[in-house]
């Protein structure tokens, strides 16, 4: 709650006094060659491509946490549902448009398919982050350069001219919380599972148990009490 909180504090600030400089942080275009290619590069972190790849080096290189995949898939198609619905509810202008050339009000039809009135929250960032946070939950090593990606790909939005500040703030919380809340309903789906599981007393010769849904849930670290999850992200 202090962490929703302050970027919920974090975003009203950025609308009051950043926002309206956004034309001064648009630098991605006078930057030299190689530097706005790395930048470009790194949003690939916030696109459904760095999911896919994502879920695929685990499955390929780490099987023992391949149960937790859905963690990263549902987090960041959560993350990507809830931007797109507050995007076309709240149709803010990207920083690149000028207002007087809007008109007088917007219609439905342009808030669902004019992509230039999609600015508010960063869809990439939303991304992003849910991905990382994922990903942090998997491998704890790793976390400092997960946001490092994150941050980078919320640090091209606003050079590129694509995003306000406090669009990529928003899309950060988004994307984090989308995390908590698919390891929530995971974590609850592996209880619920154990409840249903009752043991039953066994032949003395009898071979190993077959396996439950329960039991391979539980394989997955990051789903198991005690080895990661809520209480870290504080």
């Amino acid at each position: 709650m202090i962490i929703a909180g302050g970027a919920i504090l974090a975003t009203l600030l950025s609308v009051v006094f950043l926002d309206r400089h956004v034309g001064v942080l648009a630098l991605e275009s006078k930057m030299p060659g190689d530097i706005r290619a790395f930048f470009q590069c790194m949003s690939f972190f916030g696109h459904g491509t760095g999911c896919l790849i994502a879920a695929s080096l685990i499955w390929t290189l780490d099987r023992s946490n391949k149960k937790a995949i859905p963690l990263i898939v549902g987090s960041v198609l959560l993350s990507g549902a809830i931007s797109t619905a507050i995007k076309v509810i709240v149709h803010r202008p990207r920083p690149f448009v000028d207002p007087a050339s809007l008109g007088d009000g917007i219609t439905l039809n342009e808030a669902v398919f004019h992509n230039y009135l999609q600015s508010f929250p960063s869809g990439h960032t939303a991304t992003a982050f849910a991905l990382a946070m994922a990903l942090s939950l998997l491998y704890r090593n790793g976390k400092p350069l997960f946001f490092l990606f994150a941050g980078l790909v919320g640090l091209q939005r606003v050079l590129s001219q694509n995003h306000f500040p406090s669009d990529v703030i928003a899309g950060a919380l988004i994307g984090v919380t989308s995390a908590n809340v698919v390891l929530y309903l995971m974590r609850r789906r592996w209880m619920t599972c154990e409840e249903q599981t009752v043991p039953q007393r066994q032949p003395t010769n009898a071979g190993p148990k077959p396996e439950t849904e329960c039991h391979r849930l539980e394989s997955s670290a990051v789903l198991c009490n005690g080895t990661t999850g809520l209480s870290e992200l504080n």
